[in-house]
């Protein structure tokens, strides 16, 4: 148990309100000319655009963002509406006579294009979601995606259900065939393999993958149901995002840290096996089926312990160069483990 212990501690170680102004600040007469934020409509993402300390890319984003929507809403106002004015050597972006926004060299050295192309982008786009916008919450359209949720409900209630059956089922089969060769492994191994920690831990993988299937699947149909709808789309792309992101850095993270954590399985297991075959020789020395002339079979236990607790010394310090690059390769990297405290501790509870 000291071990596991051991090994495991080594693995874990404000908004502008949006007006009618014809002019937004210059994001090239700021040294903060990183500061990029995406223009969103319907959770959609156009394009991105720079900042200023006094009027930060994110606010200039969600601005311009709901001039888009009130024109787009504006049905009066078509798509080839959108045009681009040169205006004192800025080129502005209009829905017919309705401002948007300014088009500024910062915005066109982020992309890593020219002022004129940008604004060429920006044009189509802003025509592209204007149609978007308007023919998603047409009414055939609402009615049409409304009857897709509605079968894609009933299609995740009906797999939920099958998938809750199927895993019973699963389950009850894999008890009765694994049973006897658990029983059996356990045998040839000569206790070497536990059958009741095998049995746990292979209980402890169906149920995590019984669980990231049925989550995957509810996830999907959500997913695509809140998609349907324009006034949820932004929450279907956001929980997206949501779940696709940490899974994205946990990979990259499992990546890095798959050497390091493959190196200390093999030492917990080498220590496992020695500690199990040590155990088994002091049991025989106790028992009387070993007899080592002038060593007291009562001596047997107590040495075990001594020799046991220095392998699991010999582990850590095996596997101790590796706690800085779990730190710093792992997503437990913010986790720091006082080990000044932790491993004398850990060796206490050993006795």
């Amino acid at each position: 148990m000291i071990l596991r212990l051991v090994i495991l501690s080594l693995l874990f170680i404000p908004d502008l309100a949006s007006g009618q102004a014809t002019n937004d600040v210059d994001p090239s007469l700021s040294h903060d000319r990183n500061a990029l934020a995406p223009v969103r409509v319907d959770g959609s993402i156009l394009f991105y655009v720079r900042g200023v300390s006094s009027f930060p890319a994110e606010t200039r984003a969600k601005t311009i963002a709901q001039r888009i929507q009130r024109a787009a809403a504006n049905y009066t106002k078509p798509p080839d509406s959108v045009k681009v004015i040169e205006d004192a050597g800025r080129l502005k972006v209009y829905v017919g006579n309705e401002f948007i926004m300014n088009i500024y060299s910062a915005d066109a050295e982020a992309e890593g294009i020219t002022t004129p192309i940008l604004a060429e982008i920006v044009v189509e786009k802003i025509k592209g979601i204007i149609k978007l916008y308007r023919h998603e919450r047409s009414p055939d359209v609402i009615k049409s995606n409304a009857l897709k949720a509605l079968v894609a409900l009933a299609l995740l209630v009906i797999c939920l259900v099958a998938f809750s059956w199927l895993f019973r089922k699963l389950s009850d089969f894999f008890k009765r065939r694994l049973k006897n060769r658990i029983d059996t492994l356990e045998n040839v191994s000569y206790k070497l393999i536990q059958a009741n920690q095998l049995t746990k831990i292979l209980h402890v993988l169906y149920q995590t993958v019984r669980v990231l299937i049925l989550l995957i699947i509810t996830v999907g149909f959500v997913d695509y149901i809140l998609g349907l709808f324009p006034w949820t789309k932004a929450a279907s792309i956001y929980l997206l995002e949501l779940i696709l992101d940490p899974l994205k850095s946990i990979g990259q993270g499992f990546i890095n840290y798959l050497p390091s954590l493959i190196f200390l399985i093999i030492i917990y297991l080498i220590t496992q096996y020695f500690v199990r075959l040590t155990r088994l020789f002091f049991n025989s020395i106790d028992t009387g089926g070993i007899v080592i002339q002038n060593f007291d079979p009562e001596w047997a236990m107590p040495t075990f312990k001594i020799v046991k607790f220095f392998m699991i010394v010999f582990a850590v310090v095996v596997a101790f160069p590796l706690y800085p690059r779990l730190q710093q390769r792992s997503l437990s990297r913010h986790i720091r483990i006082p080990w000044r405290i932790v491993l004398p501790r850990l060796i206490v509870l050993h006795f």
